[in-house]
């Protein structure tokens, strides 16, 4: 094992390095044995000196991901008014979930775990909200989501109309009428 993460370390970065330590745990679970890690020293002390010694490296500390390019305004707006039917003119309910899980990733920020675990009590939706200026905006509340620091506190995300005065379904601007 040892030999095996020490060449995964000469030869690539630390992404291949904990992908090795990941695919070693697989092969260990399968044959009844122990994962690697401080749990199990007595098992496993070569090869757990050998991982903390790597992670002391210059190397390890000072690698950075590259990341994605950030989407551009034309992806997201091409992103956001997809079409939910297809050529013939039916309506795809597999298309409306995609756009719907991209434009809640867009949006608020949420994963796709927070996605899945979104229901009909969830969502309220208020067409006819009355803002504090007085005008008619729709707005979408989410939640209670537990996703916060202060794990006793529920959070809930508001989808609000980007209208300038009274909503406006045709204005670009208003993220509300992409959900509606």
């Amino acid at each position: 094992m040892e030999v095996f993460l020490l060449a995964c370390w000469n030869e690539a970065e630390k992404p291949t390095v904990q992908q090795g330590k990941k695919w070693l745990n697989h092969v260990l679970t399968l044959s009844g044995r122990p994962n690697i890690n401080d749990s199990y020293r007595l098992e496993y002390a070569n090869v757990l000196d050998l991982l903390h010694g790597i992670r002391k490296e210059p190397r390890w500390k000072q690698y950075q991901v590259e990341g994605a390019e950030p989407l551009t305004k034309e992806m997201v707006k091409r992103i956001l008014s997809a079409t939910v039917f297809q050529d013939n003119g039916k309506f795809d309910v597999v298309r409306l979930r995609n756009k719907t899980v991209a434009g809640c990733m867009l949006t608020l920020g949420l994963h796709t775990s927070d996605i899945r675990a979104i229901t009909d009590s969830c969502v309220m939706d208020l067409p006819d909200y009355i803002d504090r200026d007085g005008m008619r905006r729709p707005k979408i509340i989410i939640g209670p989501f537990r996703k916060t620091k202060q794990h006793w506190k529920s959070v809930r995300n508001t989808i609000g109309c980007g209208c300038r005065y009274s909503h406006n379904s045709s204005d670009e601007s208003s993220v509300v009428s992409f959900f509606i």
